[in-house]
């Protein structure tokens, strides 16, 4: 229930503070003076934008005093906002473009006002008839009588853990098309470089064993002449060595001994050079064959590193080493990609599960809401309106359930009903919304319904009707509702007046609750076109007597 509203600096209004009661609280002025802006008020609250055309840039205050539920002050701990008790408070300030949002004095976010209002009001304009042509509204409605709300919330759970999955293999598909675009190329390129089967190392060994064996002649032939000079040649050196020998024997004394021990040494270090030089003419045998793989394996690497634009083996291999990883990549997304096929297939079969229990529970919905509703036009003047819940299967799961409402209307007798959409006037439009919210208000988690002027267009016995709708749902919800018509100000438990005063140089509108006197003159105005007459006085009476 909203208690207090409190409005400074907010376009006419300087300063009003407007209390509300429980029941049916009516809110009555002259065209023009301001009614409407009680509304924008609570819209504000609400969360709604706001765009001043004050020049002087005042500070715009709203604050709107809420009785408090149970199910708002296990959310005001889940926001840790701190809960005062029996009441909460909501208030906006707004200036120069800028905003902060308060819920009992602790500055919250935007999104945090609007989740808490959401918990505490229903405003309803007369243009708003245009929801009840959406499909969202009309599933979000019948979801209100939902014995199980919980199915609906599983099966939301379940329909985004599927969206998650689906767009996760989505993106998998993407990646894996653009790789497949790219896998033959580098599938070629791999090919072509495990064909040289090149290891670390390989090229600098390919270079040094292919220049041998480019000189092997030659080296050969020079390391064959070495050894003949050294051991096998006619007059060879290690020969004229041990001719030297042979000089030294008959010699005697202590540096001559020394001298044949150097002698022999250096006869014994050319020997083994000599053999290391034999071994070195049987090293440097030509192999013609192996020399013409080796060129060709050197032609290949250098025309693959020139390919793939790098100058040495490291960066050749890192080359390679990206090509082997692109393919293990995609490997492994295509195997993460089988696995959530998989799992999106059963994550389906669960998900149409929940959606046929979430079908089921509305079909049992609809069958208590349509005789009900078709009761409540009937108090609205349409003896012969019905109205049929056309509950069928969708093609593919959506956010609201696996299926499709249509509600069907006809308001004459020996009419079949059809879709609202394409048979209801804006007038059935007003008074089927109207019937609506008078059902939805017994189960509604909001504590306050506003209509802005939803009689406009409505007069005579339909506007009585019309007020003792209202005054059946305030006896569940607080109802504070703007209207022109005397027919249902006349049913008000509480009457607000809006008028505005001008002066010479600024208007302001101003707010007030009317005693029993002050309505009696106010409904005897909207009789008579704003003069109060005797008759108009009587009439009024009249009214407010059939409706106390």
């Amino acid at each position: 229930m909203l208690q207090r509203l409190s409005i400074s600096n907010f376009a006419l209004v300087q300063n009003a503070e407007i209390e509300f009661k429980n029941g049916l609280n009516i809110i009555t002025g002259e065209s023009g003076s301001g009614k409407s802006l009680m509304v924008d008020a609570l819209q504000l609250l609400l969360g709604n934008r706001w765009r001043s055309n004050d020049k002087n840039e005042k500070k715009c205050k709203v604050e709107g005093c809420f009785v408090l539920t149970e199910s708002l002050s296990e959310f005001l701990n889940s926001v840790q906002v701190d809960d005062w008790g029996h009441q909460i408070i909501l208030r906006r300030e707004l200036w120069e473009g800028r905003s902060r949002n308060f819920i009992n004095d602790s500055p919250v976010s935007l999104t945090v006002l609007k989740q808490a209002a959401s918990r505490l009001m229903d405003l309803h304009h007369q243009e708003d008839t245009t929801e009840l042509l959406e499909a969202d509204f009309q599933q979000s409605w019948l979801d209100g009588f939902l014995k199980h709300p919980e199915l609906k919330t599983q099966y939301q759970q379940e329909y985004a853990n599927y969206k998650k999955q689906e767009a996760q293999l989505n993106s998998l598909n993407s990646q894996l098309e653009k790789r497949n675009k790219e896998a033959d190329y580098i599938q070629f390129q791999l090919n072509e470089m495990d064909a040289l089967n090149l290891k670390p190392g390989a090229y600098e060994s390919w270079l040094s064993e292919a220049q041998d064996l480019e000189q092997a002649d030659r080296y050969s032939a020079q390391w064959h002449h070495c050894a003949d000079l050294l051991l096998n040649g006619e007059h060879n050196v290690i020969a004229q060595i041990r001719t030297l020998e042979k000089q030294f024997q008959d010699l005697r004394g202590s540096e001559t001994e020394t001298l044949k021990t150097r002698l022999n040494q250096i006869r014994t270090e050319l020997q083994d050079i000599a053999s290391d030089a034999e071994r070195m003419v049987s090293r440097y045998q030509s192999n013609p064959q192996r020399l013409t793989q080796l060129q060709e394996n050197i032609y290949t690497f250098q025309k693959l590193m020139k390919k793939h634009g790098v100058t040495d083996e490291a960066a050749y291999f890192k080359v390679w080493q990206s090509y082997q990883e692109f393919n293990q990549t995609s490997a492994h997304l295509t195997n993460e990609r089988n696995q959530i096929e998989a799992q999106l297939t059963q994550q389906y079969k669960n998900l149409q599960l929940k959606g046929k229990a979430l079908s089921a529970a509305r079909q049992e919905c609809i069958q208590h809401v349509e005789p009900q509703i078709a009761l409540e036009l009937q108090k609205l003047g349409m003896p012969h309106a019905q109205i049929k819940f056309q509950l069928k299967g969708s093609q593919a799961p959506k956010p609201s359930g696996c299926d499709d409402l249509t509600i069907c209307f006809s308001a004459n007798k020996g009419f079949a009903v059809q879709p609202i959409q394409t048979i209801a006037s804006g007038g059935e439009r007003a008074r089927l919304m109207l019937a609506l919210k008078a059902q939805r208000a017994a189960h509604m988690l909001p504590s306050v319904l506003v209509f802005d002027e939803i009689d406009t267009g409505v007069s005579g016995g339909i506007a009585d009707r019309l007020g003792r709708l209202m005054q059946e749902l305030s006896k569940r919800v607080q109802v504070i509702s703007i209207s022109h018509l005397p027919q249902i100000a006349s049913k008000a438990t509480h009457h607000i007046k809006i008028y505005k005063k001008e002066s010479a140089h600024s208007t302001e509108t101003f707010v007030k609750s009317l005693t029993d006197q002050e309505r009696l003159e106010e409904i005897a105005a909207m009789l008579s076109n704003g003069e109060i007459t005797q008759k108009a006085l009587e009439n009024a009476a009249q009214l407010m007597q059939a409706n106390s």
